[in-house]
């Protein structure tokens, strides 16, 4: 099935307009927090993708949610929370 012109500009303009606008969201989060602490939280990428198929309805499969875990600890320890805890005594 062949798409319209008006379509086609549609999807091209979302790239575009989408693409630019993460490029400078990706800018204020390095000038605001820094290049090494920004760089972490490209990690999230999956999580949001995620997080748009379940809206979507789909249901995520189990290995999915365990992957999801697994980026958020490594966020956290990137982050050093869980070093800062453990210096803390906090249990």
């Amino acid at each position: 099935m062949a798409g319209s012109g008006i379509g086609f500009l549609a999807i091209l303009w979302m790239g575009i307009a989408g693409s630019v606008l993460a490029y400078l969201f990706w800018n204020v989060g390095i000038a605001v927090r820094g290049p090494g602490k920004t760089s972490i939280f490209f990690n999230f990428v999956p999580v949001f993708a995620l997080m748009i198929e379940i809206t979507l309805g789909t249901i995520p499969h189990l290995v999915q949610i365990i992957g999801i875990a697994i980026t958020i600890c490594g966020v956290l320890v990137g982050q050093g929370l869980f070093s800062t805890m453990a210096s803390k005594g906090v249990s």
